[in-house]
């Protein structure tokens, strides 16, 4: 894959966080009554990346649906879920998703994935700090991992 093409996908990711948290500026008040929608919306994409990944490597079925159950049911169990590893994953996601077929799919749930997290997050300077690792860990990984 070329440096442009994955620049540009992992800025277009990035967008989607400071997209989700316009959607709350522009809503104030549906976020209040839909904070748990979100909350599983956000849950869902997640495991949907990873289940996009596991099954792109050809990961046993069994095992690509058990993993995606264990995932869900621990985001589920842990109602504060670091969004920064979180962010960290995703971008250790997309760049694996590159050596498969699903690299447009992966990205397209990752893209997803920070607009719900965005209308959660409030705090300006935690948006962009999770922007700044997101950026950092996709790039270093694509030119120390090339």
């Amino acid at each position: 894959m070329e440096i442009l093409n994955y620049s540009l996908v992992v800025l277009v990711i990035a967008i989607g966080l400071i997209l989700g948290r316009v959607l709350a500026w522009m809503a104030k008040e549906e976020i209040k009554a839909g904070k748990k929608y979100f909350l599983l919306l956000q849950k869902a994409l997640f495991c949907a990346v990873i289940f996009t990944l596991m099954y792109a490597n050809k990961t046993n079925a069994q095992y690509t649906w058990i993993g995606a159950v264990i995932i869900f049911a621990y985001l589920a169990y842990f109602k504060k879920v670091n969004i920064t590893i979180t962010y960290v994953v995703l971008a250790l996601a997309v760049y694996l998703s590159t050596k498969t077929d699903y690299f447009l799919l992966a990205s397209s749930l990752a893209f997803l994935y920070g607009l719900p997290t965005g209308t959660l997050l409030k705090d300006k300077k935690f948006i962009a700090l999770n922007l700044i690792v997101f950026l950092v860990t996709a790039a270093g990984m694509f030119l120390i991992l090339k």
